[in-house]
């Protein structure tokens, strides 16, 4: 599966899901999720492109939303924006940003441990 053309690999499964339990709602609306896992109709949501390596795990960059939410921030990237400067700070967005841009080393199988071990020991999945 991917979202726009960018192919998710386990670690990104077990990171979206890892995200999705954590919060068990959407962060802009509040909409709970649904499911055997409560996470159904609940995404995890890249802030800067899960093509910014540096940034694909970060929990800074990635938000828990509903779809429709979701839809709407990538329909409406300035108001994104403006979100997620409130939800951070501006000097925490800055720090996001710049680590966005730094480029970083791929190593999913690493990732892939760590998100799965995560799974496990927080939520027992």
């Amino acid at each position: 599966m991917s979202w726009n053309n960018i192919k998710r690999d386990p670690a990104d499964i077990a990171f979206s899901k890892y995200i999705r339990l954590k919060h068990k709602k959407c962060q802009r609306c509040g909409r709970v999720g649904e499911g055997n896992l409560g996470i159904d109709g609940l995404q995890a949501s890249h802030y800067k492109s899960r093509h910014k390596e540096s940034v694909r795990f970060d929990f800074e960059n990635v938000d828990c939303l509903c779809v429709s939410c979701h839809k709407y921030f990538t329909d409406h990237p300035n108001e994104y924006d403006e979100w997620k400067i409130g939800q951070l700070g501006e000097k925490a967005y800055d720090l996001l940003i710049l680590r966005a841009n730094t480029p970083c080393h791929k190593d999913r199988l690493m990732q892939k441990i760590i998100w799965t071990k995560l799974l496990k020991d927080d939520f027992g999945v």
